[in-house]
């Protein structure tokens, strides 16, 4: 739940970095853009609001962070429950509450020192705007003169509900690509914003993609490495599977293919420069499904077999067993592209994420390296997820 607090605060810095760049020459797309991150990743959380009187040397933590005392006020995204406030001033006084703040909703502290060693309360809370974080204005109430609590609005959806066997990834902004030249197709390294969205935690097994048939989903190949047909490979990926059919299968659960940003922000997470694979920058060895490192596997794995090869979000097999496709038609990276990025509109190679069980090279490993495949490929190395958008 952390990571889902620094998504939103994330989302409220690109919202402020927005706001001052279509003031000057940006772009009001990106303005947009950023402010529907806010509702969609800070729906998960609560929200704690202070404001305070100036006091020298004043301190403050919520929820066991510091928060900066400048100005007069500040609005600060919580994990819902019971939230430790706390004040500190040079005097000695000491403010401590707890106030419990449910998802989705916004709790306000005030805390004023009337004098040295007694802090107090006011006996209301004037009704203003909330300029950052919650994108609508507060509704007018009155704080509990015991609590100095005040329900305000709910600050929307993005609640961070997922269907079954997908996981919530919170909206935010990362560095996508790598400039090393391990990592083929991946430069230049570009900022990207996304929204919110579900991906599989696990690649779409042998079992799962069977129950599509009566809807329309074609079967797989069934020659060479291909797990289809075969006995004991039910919890194995499908693989033998060209892009037409990953896509349809996907449709048919009510979503997508992942985009090439979505998959590789799964993959590594918002610090790309600690997670040049899903588990981390050691080389790979044992922590996936790969024919390097002294491994060297029959055919794919049952998926979650490397539970120490998961991506920050606890995604198994992101690395190794199959190759995935994802929506995106393959091209260099556009670096105006940046905002929820879908690849080029027309094209004649798709792409590939994530090593397979056949890698023995490392760098097929890593999180940004790209494969381009011709969408009417079925290879026992490739398969794939689903993703969808975050309710």
């Amino acid at each position: 739940m952390g990571r889902v607090v620094e998504a939103c605060e994330a989302a409220t810095q690109c919202l402020a970095e927005a706001q001052a760049d279509v003031n000057g020459a940006g772009s009001a797309a990106a303005l947009q853009g950023c402010a529907t991150l806010v509702p969609a990743t800070c729906g998960a959380l609560g929200h704690v609001r202070l404001r305070w009187m100036a006091t020298p040397g004043l301190q403050l933590r919520v929820q066991g962070r510091e928060v900066a005392a400048t100005g007069d006020g500040a609005v600060v995204a919580v994990v819902p429950g019971a939230v430790d406030v706390q004040a500190r001033a040079a005097q000695g006084s000491a403010f401590d509450t707890q106030v419990v703040v449910p998802r989705g909703e916004t709790r306000e502290v005030a805390v004023r020192f009337d004098a040295p060693g007694v802090p107090s309360l006011p006996t209301s809370v004037p009704a203003a705007p909330v300029q950052r974080t919650i994108p609508s204005a507060a509704v007018a109430a009155t704080a509990s003169p015991e609590t100095g609590r005040v329900s305000l609005t709910s600050i929307g959806p993005g609640s961070g509900v997922c269907p079954d066997g997908m996981v919530y990834i919170p909206a935010a902004r990362f560095v996508m690509g790598d400039a090393e030249a391990a990592s083929y197709g991946a430069q230049p390294p570009h900022p990207v914003t996304l929204a919110a969205f579900c991906i599989d935690s696990t690649e779409v097994t042998v079992s799962a993609y069977r129950r599509c048939g009566a809807a329309g989903c074609t079967e797989p190949d069934t020659t060479g490495y291909c797990n289809w047909g075969v006995g004991g490979r039910d919890n194995h990926p499908v693989n033998c599977v060209d892009w037409n059919q990953a896509r349809t299968y996907c449709e048919w659960r009510g979503g997508n293919l992942p985009t090439e940003a979505q998959w590789e922000y799964a993959a590594r997470g918002g610090n790309s420069s600690n997670h040049v694979f899903p588990w981390g920058n050691a080389d790979p060895a044992a922590q996936c499904c790969w024919s390097g490192g002294g491994s060297s596997p029959a055919s794919t794995c049952a998926v979650r077999s490397y539970p120490s090869g998961n991506s920050p979000f606890g995604l198994s097999d992101m690395a190794g067993n199959v190759r995935e496709w994802v929506l995106d038609w393959y091209d260099d990276y556009s670096p105006t592209a940046t905002l929820n990025p879908r690849g080029p509109q027309t094209g004649t190679l798709r792409v590939l994420r994530g090593g397979a069980w056949l890698s023995s090279a490392p760098a097929d490993l890593r999180t940004s390296f790209r494969q381009p495949s011709y969408p009417s490929n079925r290879e026992s190395v490739v398969g794939f997820r689903c993703a969808s958008a975050a309710n």
